[in-house]
């Protein structure tokens, strides 16, 4: 289960599939991708990442038109692993942010 990130119906990713499908989806719209990993932090059977993701807005995607425009947003991700394996994580990424960069989301003075 992939908690805190969606499919294109607002339902949580859930498998492997689903995750990989949401991905594509991301580099379509951003095929420029960069992802640093800033911070990491392991116990037991959890890993969290604190990440700066970084890219322009090249392609169709995110639910309207390519807008050109560069984005950098911030996020966390905490994984549980088990027997070697991906179990579950938990994401939490700025997409308030990422939708003002490109000029998607305004608020009204």
């Amino acid at each position: 289960m992939q908690h805190g990130l969606t499919d294109k119906n607002g339902k949580e990713l859930k498998g492997p599939a689903s995750f990989k499908e949401f991905h594509r989806s991301f580099l379509d719209a951003f095929p420029d991708l960069k992802i640093e990993v800033a911070d990491t932090v392991a116990a037991v059977d959890k890993l969290v990442a604190r990440c700066v993701a970084r890219g322009t807005h090249k392609g169709d995607g995110m639910g309207f038109k390519a807008t050109g425009k560069r984005a950098e947003i911030t996020g966390i991700s905490i994984i549980r692993v088990k027997n070697g394996r991906i179990v579950e994580a938990w994401n939490n990424f700025d997409f308030l942010t990422l939708f003002q960069q490109l000029d998607r989301l305004k608020f009204i003075d």
